[in-house]
């Protein structure tokens, strides 16, 4: 189900980049606001939370957990791509949450490199990070003991209002939620043709999972820099938020299964010749 309009648009946010859109959806009865925004280099898609998020790691000097999955996509395929990831992470986010409370626990956060900013181009070591989701990790340095996460709003009377945040650990989303947000958006970008920028897989540094998609933590070293790529893809060595079997699943789901599928009259015909080498070696019965 499509939710953004026309102003969510990739290319049409880029080439009015201050007319910054909002929308607000009713899910389950309670409201939520999505807003976009356009920077020097990025289009931004999040919630309030999700943009607080963002902030607090900033807040905490980028030491926090920061795990996001980066798309791998051609910078000519960037505005198609925005589209169908932006819509699979709304609709999969209100489709899982029936026991959250809205505007308190939903955390969307995603950007897009800004390609249509004149004299702008990013490093070729930056190649395969086209488009960022991050994962929410709740981390107890994310609320400030000494003074609460408060910023204006504007309730439903268009009254100036106050609003506190606190972030909590049932707020992030489980395995089966990113699971099936992977294969969705693999999928349809593999139907829609969509070209990648980095040939060869993944970007530098990341963890592959499939066709497009990568894994990385971007919290900063222990000496407090910014993970350069040989450094690997949890260069802070933080809890991952997939455990290794799970990561298996992914890739299992998004390359394996096909590769199997493809070569299954090869694999077939290695297992024979191997069962045949076997009973020719043991039981000598060609002789």
């Amino acid at each position: 189900m499509e939710l953004l309009d026309k102003k969510f648009d990739y290319t049409y946010a880029t080439k009015n980049r201050f007319d910054i859109p909002n929308k607000v959806f009713e899910i389950n009865n309670k409201k939520i606001k999505i807003e976009l925004l356009v920077t020097n280099g990025f289009v931004k898609l999040y919630t309030i939370k999700g943009r607080l998020y963002a902030l607090q790691q900033s807040e905490n000097h980028n030491s926090l957990p920061d795990w996001k999955f980066h798309i791998n996509i051609s910078n000519e395929d960037i505005p198609k791509s925005w589209k169908i990831i932006s819509e699979s992470l709304l609709n999969l986010t209100f489709k899982y949450s029936k026991n959250k409370v809205i505007n308190d626990d939903l955390i969307i956060s995603m950007k897009a490199f800004n390609i249509n900013l004149e004299g702008y181009s990013l490093p070729k070591d930056m190649d395969g990070r086209e488009i960022t989701i991050y994962i929410y990790q709740f981390n107890e340095l994310l609320n400030n003991k000494n003074k609460p996460i408060e910023i204006k709003d504007v309730n439903a009377k268009n009254e100036e209002i106050i609003v506190t945040y606190f972030f909590k650990k049932n707020d992030e989303e489980k395995f089966n939620f990113w699971y099936e947000f992977l294969i969705d958006i693999e999928n349809k970008l593999k139907n829609a043709k969509i070209r990648k920028k980095k040939l060869n897989g993944a970007a530098d540094g990341d963890l592959w999972l499939g066709n497009y998609s990568s894994l990385r933590n971007e919290a900063f070293c222990d000496d407090g820099i910014y993970p350069p790529n040989h450094r690997g893809w949890n260069s802070a060595n933080q809890k991952k938020p997939f455990n290794w079997y799970q990561i298996f699943m992914i890739r299992y789901s998004l390359v394996y299964k096909e590769l199997l599928i493809k070569n299954k009259i090869y694999i077939i015909s290695f297992i024979l010749l191997f069962i045949i080498i076997i009973l020719y070696k043991n039981f000598n019965i060609f002789k």
